[in-house]
C-alpha cells in the first residue's frame, strides 16, 4: 500500500483483487472468491429483485429470470470507523475490481440497486462470496 508524505493513502495500482487480497478466498478457500463487477451486472440485468424482509432482515431477494434459483442479500448497512449505519434500509457489497483506488460494487436499498465505483476500499463494506 502506498502513502504520500503526509500520511494520505495513494494507492497500490491493483485495479483486481488477488487471491490473498481477496477477503472471500483467505476466509472460505479457493474456490470461493469476491464477485467480479461483470458477476453484479449479471445480477442487475437477468434478476428480479424483490425489497423484502427474510426472518426479521430486511433486503433484497434476486431471483434468475433462467433458472428461478435466488439468494438475498440483507440490507446489512456499512461501517464508517468502528460505527455501523444504515442498517435495514442500505446494503452495500464489494466486487473485486477497482479504478484509481475506489472500488466498485453492488449498492441497494429499497426501490434501488446499482453498480457504483465510488467506495474507498478501506470502507465497511459486506462481502457476498460466490464460487463457480
Amino acid at each position: 500500500i502506498w502513502y504520500d508524505s503526509e500520511g494520505n493513502f495513494i494507492g497500490d495500482g491493483k485495479t483486481t483483487l488477488e487471491p490473498g487480497n481477496d477477503a472471500a478466498t483467505v476466509k472460505l478457500g479457493a474456490p470461493w472468491r469476491t464477485p467480479t463487477a461483470d458477476d453484479i451486472r449479471e445480477l442487475i440485468n437477468n434478476c428480479n429483485w424483490e425489497w423484502t424482509e427474510l426472518n426479521g432482515v430486511k433486503g433484497y431477494k434476486v431471483t434468475s429470470r433462467s433458472n428461478s434459483k435466488s439468494i438475498f442479500l440483507p440490507a446489512a448497512g456499512f461501517r464508517a470507523g468502528s460505527i455501523h449505519l444504515s442498517v435495514g434500509t442500505f446494503g452495500a457489497y464489494w466486487s473485486n475490481n477497482s479504478s484509481n483506488n475506489k472500488a466498485s460494487g453492488l449498492v441497494s436499498y429499497a426501490g434501488e440497486y446499482n453498480l457504483t465505483h465510488f467506495y474507498d476500499r478501506c470502507e465497511g463494506k459486506s462481502v457476498r462470496a460466490v464460487r463457480k
